[in-house]
């Protein structure tokens, strides 16, 4: 168990609305994809299962929400992608209610860098924002992702979609590894050069019972790009 900020979390059985059998049981899997990300939403993946996929390179697990408070699974999520040899990293979902420093401070208490197989990721999306006052933040951003090189060594990838990544970010950011999702089409940015894209929200992988983000590598991408070491 864990507790924080007074909540107290059974890591073995968090979730208690795991569905009885897969969702999606009549949809062929997906297949021509190269990695997943996931968080509780996608309930108690059954790892087993998961590391059979073919397709399957990489799995990045969340460590935090929207309300900043850590994510049920994320643990559970850690451990048993270790447990299966899957290579796994984490990603932060940022946010412009809460300080940058106060993240950062999240980040490195929850997340166990020995454990890391891949370089971390900064989520940054429409729901990023604040209601009040977004003015800083390239630079709230960029703090974390100087934090981050600091602390890992390496530069963190950067996700967002299409849309907000050249509203908000370019080009700040265009030499930081680009994850970029785009449902319709593979993303061609103004200035900067993905090397991974998230084309779909509703995968159907083994061992996951409901839909999951799908990601393949464009552009010359490759596992060297998400590896912290070097094979």
């Amino acid at each position: 168990e864990i507790s924080q900020e007074g909540e107290t979390l059974n890591l073995n059985n968090v979730r208690a609305k795991m569905p009885e059998r897969d969702m999606l049981k009549d949809r062929p899997y997906s297949v021509e994809y190269d990695g997943v990300d996931v968080s509780h939403f996608q309930n108690n993946i059954k790892w087993e299962e998961l590391k059979k996929d073919d397709s399957l390179k990489f799995v990045y697990a969340r460590v935090m929400g929207m309300n900043e408070r850590i994510d049920e699974l994320y643990y559970r999520n850690m451990r048993e992608a270790k447990r299966c040899g899957v290579p796994i990293g984490t990603y932060h979902f940022f946010t412009m209610d809460i300080s940058v420093q106060e993240q950062w401070r999240k980040f490195k208490r929850f997340v166990d860098k020995g454990q890391q197989d891949l370089k971390p990721m900064i989520d940054i999306e429409s729901q990023s924002l604040s209601a009040t006052n977004n003015s800083h933040l390239k630079d709230s951003v960029m703090w974390m992702a100087k934090a981050m090189e600091a602390e890992y060594g390496v530069k963190p990838v950067i996700y967002s979609n299409q849309y907000f990544y050249e509203q908000y970010l370019t080009p700040e950011f265009d030499d930081y590894p680009l994850w970029i999702a785009n449902y319709s089409r593979e993303p061609k940015l103004k200035t900067g050069v993905p090397f991974l894209w998230q084309f779909s929200c509703t995968g159907h992988v083994r061992g996951i019972w409901c839909e999951v983000d799908l990601n393949r590598f464009v552009n010359g991408g490759s596992m060297d790009d998400l590896l912290l070491k070097k094979r």
